[in-house]
């Protein structure tokens, strides 16, 4: 709907033979060329849909991770690219995850990448991006990081002395959502009683001198 006072909310329908599907993740975004992107996260492991026509009914087609959990989404502009991240849920709290997958959008053929190494949160539940790090809110390993551009990338685990809340000795709380500068610097990371601000100047996204921000 428009940006305005008084604007209505109208459905736009996505999958023609399945009016009420749920979606986790909705995110929109435009291509260094100025095409319109809006990528769905499916509930029910319904994968990914995408629109690279501004999202209008009619546009949106599977482009694949069905069967995949997906929780959240990110869009990360590298260079000319435009790479789309989802971050996926587990159900199982002794298992440790299956981390995010990555993939460009305006390509013709939509292949996805799963980054799983070093994945020990569960679930994600958000993702952002500080500088040129990928951070990751997660079940219980607090804020996960992500270097996109390494050869073989590998999620870094959250120092327990970083300043999130813990659940035990281990543990720490969910944090279920992000927020992050573009260039680095301070990180919000949000739980479910509080919400802690960090830098990212020591440990992309968990750093010793993390602090309460809120509660």
């Amino acid at each position: 709907m428009p940006a305005e006072p008084g604007a209505v909310p109208l459905q736009v329908l996505v999958d023609k033979s399945d009016a009420d599907r749920g979606f986790y993740g909705v995110r929109s975004f435009v291509s260094d060329r100025g095409s319109r992107g809006v990528a769905l996260a499916a509930q029910a492991k319904d994968g990914v849909y995408l629109s690279t026509d501004g999202g209008t009914a009619g546009t949106f087609k599977h482009v694949g991770l069905r069967g995949v959990d997906t929780r959240t989404i990110e869009v990360q502009y590298d260079g000319p690219n435009t790479v789309l991240w989802i971050g996926t849920g587990e159900t199982d709290p002794n298992r440790p995850g299956q981390g995010c997958h990555r993939a460009r959008p305006f390509e013709a053929d939509v292949r996805w990448e799963q980054l799983a190494a070093g994945w020990t949160g569960g679930t994600c539940w958000d993702l952002d991006f500080a500088g040129g790090a990928l951070l990751a809110a997660t079940q219980g390993a607090g804020v996960l990081r992500l270097d996109p551009a390494a050869a073989s990338p590998q999620w870094e685990a959250a120092n327990v002395n970083s300043g999130l809340p813990m659940r035990d000795r281990t543990r720490f709380e969910p944090v279920v959502c992000l927020a992050a500068g573009t260039a680095g610097g301070t990180v919000l990371a949000g739980g479910r009683a509080a919400c802690t601000a960090a830098t990212t100047r020591r440990h992309g996204g968990s750093p010793p001198n993390g602090r309460p921000a809120s509660r």
